[in-house]
């Protein structure tokens, strides 16, 4: 089977097809799908060795199972638009897009509805999003199942979380790849409300540099002189518009999917209370999910070749597209 072309990018849907032969006999397979980052030189489809490297977890196996793999760019990133960074709508129609074009690529390519939505921090996001607007905006598309890890689910709660401490380097960067897209995005919020005097050629500096490889916050604070004790913003970031805002694109509430959430228990980037307190806040309102925290791990390290998580996420994977019997929800191991 040929690999379908692909990119990287923090979420994905393993989506199962069927691929006709000569004789006209089927032979099942599957496919992914992910999508992130933040300035258009960061879009997975234009960096190198994306899809050989740590970006999309699981990669290897799930080719190995005859799934298809598809790692969208995000509007923005690779192709014309406005890039929806933590903006859900935005993100999930991407992922959606880029799923229902799979199936134009060939004609010897006819994929079955069934889909499960992986996605790791912003693509997480993405991901929870994708599953909850799929059945409005792509209704031929079945989701099975959602899988995140460190999801942003939340983004008012993680901006609470952020600014409770004292200013900071690593504060600076992310606030700067979540407020510069969304001044672009809304009418209202404006960007010069928010960013400390003199300040904007750094912030819009920053969202230029990609996130996404091991290592590349320091190389980024670095090249900016960015230092503990220079802020770059001012202004509540949970207050007025840019709060109004946040809130809207949370997405807490339970999905009509199973659902896997894992994080590490040492990450630097999104607290792990706040991934208690989701697992918390879905299990009340009845969302079957499964759950784990990984001691030492920090906000990369599930994902990334060797991780105690990687056949965990291919197992429940594989069972759900093949319909195995498997536990769903941990809501009782709490």
């Amino acid at each position: 089977m040929e690999r379908p072309s692909r990119s990287d990018a923090q979420r994905a849907a393993a989506r199962s097809s069927h691929r006709r032969h000569r004789g006209g006999a089927a032979r099942g397979a599957d496919r992914l799908a992910p999508a992130h980052l933040v300035a258009q030189g960061c879009a997975p489809s234009l960096r190198d060795s994306t899809a050989t490297r740590w970006a999309i977890p699981a990669l290897e196996q799930a080719l190995k199972a005859g799934w298809v793999v598809i790692a969208s760019d995000f509007s923005g990133q690779g192709a014309p638009g406005a890039y929806p960074y933590l903006i859900g709508k935005g993100e999930a129609r991407s992922s959606l897009d880029a799923v229902l074009a799979t199936a134009e690529l060939r004609s010897d390519l006819t994929l079955s509805p069934d889909t499960v939505v992986w996605g790791h921090s912003q693509g997480g996001h993405a991901a929870l999003w994708t599953t909850a607007i799929a059945e409005d905006y792509a209704p031929g598309i079945d989701v099975l199942g959602t899988a995140v890890v460190a999801p942003v689910a939340d983004p008012p709660a993680l901006a609470r979380e952020l600014l409770s401490g004292p200013p900071n380097a690593m504060l600076s960067v992310i606030t700067s790849w979540v407020l510069v897209p969304y001044s672009e995005t809304y009418a209202d919020v404006h960007l010069d409300d928010y960013i400390a005097e003199g300040s904007r050629s750094i912030v819009l500096e920053m969202t230029q540099r990609c996130p996404t490889e091991p290592g590349v916050v320091v190389s980024v604070l670095t090249a900016l002189g960015v230092s503990e004790d220079r802020p770059l913003y001012n202004a509540d970031l949970t207050d007025g518009a840019l709060g109004r805002r946040l809130a809207e694109n949370a997405m807490t509430e339970p999905l009509s999917t199973p659902m896997l959430v894992a994080w590490g228990a040492d990450d630097e980037v999104i607290p792990p209370r706040l991934q208690r307190e989701y697992i918390d806040k879905l299990c009340a309102e009845g969302q079957p999910v499964r759950w784990a925290s990984y001691a030492g791990y920090d906000h990369l390290r599930p994902i990334l070749p060797k991780s105690r998580f990687l056949p965990v996420l291919f197992d429940w994977t594989k069972n759900l597209i093949e319909g195995t019997e498997q536990v769903v929800d941990g809501c009782g191991l709490r």
